[in-house]
């Protein structure tokens, strides 16, 4: 037992031929032992369903973590299509088992060729663009685009280690490529955990920048903050990378549960907030700024950049740069896109923000959050404070206008009207936020 309803079963001597047919009858006893009816006091007869994910050692992996992964990969596959004629998958499933290890774009029923698409990182502040991420695609016969989460859980480890030299290579080769046309452009490459546990990789990096003259400080490697790292195992490539010049960048901040010992582990230059944050933002907008505020005041005190992932609208963007994040990615900018789309994109962007422009009730309440609870600064008072400019051309009532400008009153309004005048303009602008939750909820 792993957790949960969660269990592992490990079958020894199947057959070298043709395993899975070997498996079948084996899985059917485990299926009739699990599914047979049982009594459960006065209640009747009870029976519980089951689902199984296959994974084939050594072909699906070397230890037992990469055979773990693939099974579970498959596993997610029975569950979806439950209540059909199969109730278990293998990671080879209408694949040739006898596929040679080290090709990732043509093993396991995922066939196509590897290729990196290019996602801006935009400044929140002056709208530069300095630096893309490269982001995997596989792309099928039929044109189809498949993104990494439908084939790389197929791979071993020794192919996603090779995947990510192919994604290396393409992303440095471009960044030169854009170099002969004078566009300095650096970029971040994602990186499985297995490269960093490998003593080879630093010296791969190094070779593959030397081959494309790609200076190191513009290379940064973005490690997912769910990943599992062996640190005693990546001190030793993490120092070399880093000695080389090379940028760490943490992705998906908040996404995981290991996030403090991996800022104190690895010496990062830039960390990611996670897009998921804004989830519920429209729900518990509160609880969502005071977790944003302090993970970009985490990064801001740690000497870190901080990008804003997942800006795909306009109050995202707005909240994102009042509450101080330095950059921002996402579909508000651009989607990824193909590497020869991004000089022509370079010409025509335009950023859409500035700063202290509030056209949102999120951007507005996170201005407001940002400010309320302590001495409004004085160049903001009467029409240029941003706040003032929203509130009247959402047309809020008297009472909402009167609480806001006494905030901005010198000298300063007593302690106990300051007090409520915050509460009055903060329960106001909460309530926005959620009715257009409320909004959005009944247009879908």
């Amino acid at each position: 037992r792993v957790g949960g309803d969660e269990f592992v079963v490990v079958v020894s001597d199947l057959s070298s031929t043709d395993p899975l047919a070997d498996f079948a009858g084996i899985a059917e006893r485990l299926h009739e032992a699990v599914e047979t009816p049982f009594p459960l006091d006065d209640a009747g007869s009870r029976s519980i369903g089951m689902s199984m994910g296959v994974a084939l050692f050594p072909r699906d992996g070397a230890t037992g973590r990469e055979l773990l992964r693939t099974a579970d990969a498959a596993l997610y596959r029975a569950k979806r299509h439950k209540g059909g004629p199969r109730w278990w998958d293998s990671s080879v499933t209408g694949a040739a088992i006898g596929a040679r290890a080290g090709e990732p774009a043509s093993t396991r029923g995922v066939v196509g060729e590897l290729v990196m698409f290019m996602q801006p990182i935009v400044d929140l502040r002056s709208g530069r663009v300095s630096q893309v991420e490269a982001l995997a695609r596989l792309r099928t016969p039929s044109g189809e685009l498949k993104t990494p989460d439908t084939f790389l859980p197929h791979y071993s480890r020794d192919q996603l280690v090779d995947v990510f030299k192919q994604g290396l290579d393409q992303a440095l080769s471009w960044a030169s490529r854009w170099d002969s046309a004078g566009v300095a452009l650096n970029v971040s490459v994602n990186v499985p955990p297995e490269l960093l546990n490998d003593p080879n990789s630093a010296e791969w990096v190094t070779s593959t920048l030397a081959r494309h003259g790609v200076d190191p400080q513009r290379l940064s490697l973005e490690v997912l903050e769910t990943q599992e790292i062996e640190l005693g195992a990546s001190d030793t490539t993490v120092g070399e990378l880093v000695r080389l010049g090379v940028k760490m960048h943490l992705d998906d901040l908040s996404s995981g549960f290991s996030t403090l010992k991996r800022l104190t582990d690895i010496p990062f230059d830039v960390i990611k907030i996670d897009r998921r944050i804004f989830d519920q933002a429209h729900k518990r907008p509160l609880e969502v700024l005071t977790v944003l505020a302090a993970l970009t005041k985490l990064g801001a005190d740690s000497g870190y950049g901080t990008v804003a992932e997942g800006i795909e609208d306009r109050e995202r963007l707005e909240v994102s740069a009042v509450l101080g994040a330095r950059a921002g990615q996402g579909f508000l900018f651009a989607r990824p896109m193909p590497p020869e789309e991004v000089g022509p994109w370079l010409e025509q962007f335009s950023m859409p923000y500035r700063e202290g422009e509030l056209t949102t009730a999120l951007g507005a309440l996170a201005y407001h959050w940002s400010h309320g609870g302590g001495e409004w600064p004085d160049h903001l008072a009467g029409r240029r404070c941003p706040l003032t400019a929203y509130l009247a051309m959402s047309g809020e009532g008297d009472d909402v206008l009167s609480a806001h400008q006494l905030l901005h009153q010198k000298p300063a309004a007593t302690k106990s009207a300051r007090a409520l005048a915050n509460a009055t303009l903060l329960a106001r602008l909460v309530e926005r936020v959620q009715q257009t939750e409320q909004a959005g909820a009944e247009v879908s």
